[in-house]
């Protein structure tokens, strides 16, 4: 008996982590890709980015943005 109460606390355990992981695997959000239109299609460092997304520039970027300063690391071209 006590081994089949080990088995399915076991397994109750490994079930419970596994959801846990899971749950957290989707929940990453992945940076937007750029856009595929004429303004972001020859982008050629992080210094294009500022004209438009710098501090008071048309579309800033929002306050709990990761550093400004390497917008191409996280942010791909589209196909």
């Amino acid at each position: 008996m006590h081994v089949v109460r080990k088995r399915t606390a076991g397994f109750l355990v490994a079930a419970v982590i596994l959801v846990t992981a899971l749950t957290m695997v989707s929940r990453r959000t992945r940076p937007p890709v750029l856009p595929p239109d004429a303004t972001h299609g020859d982008l050629s460092g992080n210094e294009d980015c500022a004209p438009c997304h710098a501090e008071g520039a048309a579309i800033p970027l929002s306050r709990g943005h990761p550093p400004k300063d390497d917008c191409l690391h996280c942010h791909l071209k589209a196909k």
